[in-house]
């Protein structure tokens, strides 16, 4: 394949994509997108894609877009990354977000423990 070649520009300059389908020549996905993952998150929670990239700060949106946040930065995704797609969100925002969400499963799980041993 050559240098000029149209697939080899396009796995180079994007970087989830770590090569090409021989047989139909589309990019094969290395990682899922931010927007596989938002997609899913969404449909898991019941809310739409628009509220999770929203302002909202209702408790079940809140909590489905630390998810997004949390599986993006389980991927290795920056945080500047993570942020611009949410919405132009500070890293640190993003950070707290993972923490957040850490806690959750946390607090999730040492109560399922809690409650088998009763």
């Amino acid at each position: 394949m050559s240098k000029s070649s149209p697939r080899y520009v396009q796995a180079r300059h994007f970087p989830n994509y770590a090569s090409c389908c021989p047989t139909c020549g589309k990019p094969l996905l290395d990682k899922p997108t931010l927007e596989m993952i938002l997609n899913d998150v969404a449909r898991r929670h019941r809310v739409t894609q628009a509220a999770i990239l929203g302002k909202g700060k209702g408790k079940i949106v809140c909590a489905a877009r630390d998810e997004v946040v949390y599986h993006a930065r389980q991927l290795n995704y920056t945080l500047e990354g993570i942020g611009y797609f949410l919405g132009n969100r500070m890293h640190s925002t993003i950070h707290h977000a993972v923490r957040r969400h850490q806690a959750r499963l946390t607090h999730a799980t040492s109560s399922q423990n809690i409650s088998t041993a009763s």
